[in-house]
């Protein structure tokens, strides 16, 4: 009977790193992603020159905030019970690596100046609410 519940630890935890790997690196590819075709369908050049600071970082927000939700909306469905610590890990690991991404690109200086710590908490943030959503599918 222990070997049992053991091995059903083992596969939990085992589950849960996948998802926040998943969370993670999906959450991050979707937000380049949907930055990249944004760029290119020129949406925003009207706002830019009307209002540029809302023009250019809005988006760019909204980008974040909606790819996050987005990759949390399905660790919900997936993760059931554990979707906000999974939601939670991806998310701090999301923001670990954009910010250490943006320090090996350029430098600290430039990390700590750029709008990548604007970006990588609302990634997160998404992440969590994504998670109480899909959470709520899930049982629904």
């Amino acid at each position: 009977m222990p070997l049992t519940a053991s091995v059903s630890k083992f596969r939990g935890r085992v589950f849960s790193v996948l998802y926040v790997t998943a969370g993670c690196v999906g959450a991050l590819v979707l937000y380049q992603f949907a930055v990249a075709q944004y760029t290119m369908a020129q949406l925003g050049d009207r706002w830019i020159a009307e209002y540029p600071l809302l023009g250019i970082f809005g988006p760019l927000f909204a980008i974040a905030l909606a790819s996050g939700m987005f990759v949390g909306v399905a660790l919900g469905v997936l993760a059931g019970s554990r979707s906000l610590p999974v939601a939670a890990w991806a998310g701090l690991f999301a923001c670990v690596s954009m910010i250490t991404a943006a320090a090996v690109a350029g430098s600290l200086k430039d990390a700590l100046t750029s709008i990548t710590l604007i970006t990588a908490p609302l990634i997160a943030a998404g992440l969590l609410l994504g998670a109480i959503v899909g959470r709520k599918l899930r049982h629904a």
